[in-house]
């Protein structure tokens, strides 16, 4: 069965994307999900895609009180790994909540 963006990860992809004009296509026609490893604080989403580049996200989300941060860094040509974090070391149990970009 192949992964697919969560609702959080394609709306911080596709955030980045509205950041970077230079970025054409939108995150579900471009983006394979090739793992997930989820962590205590956060979780690491490993990508390939045809247009990436790296960017970073500030975000709020019900239940995290010092928000959460995206960092999206190319590991190699057409690869790369989504780093979603809760900021200030809080546990975060990965389930997505209401969220807003800051």
């Amino acid at each position: 069965m192949q992964l697919q963006l969560s609702p959080l990860e394609f709306a911080i992809l596709e955030r980045l994307r509205q950041l970077d004009l230079t970025l054409s296509q939108p995150p579900t026609e471009t983006v394979e999900v090739l793992s997930r490893e989820f962590t205590p604080c956060g979780r690491y989403v490993t990508l390939r895609a045809t247009e990436l580049k790296p960017g970073a996200a500030q975000l709020n989300m019900i239940g995290i009180p010092q928000g959460i941060t995206a960092d999206l860094t190319i590991t190699g040509p057409g690869n790369g790994v989504l780093e979603i974090v809760v900021n200030g070391g809080s546990a975060w149990d990965g389930q997505e909540q209401a969220f807003q970009f800051v």
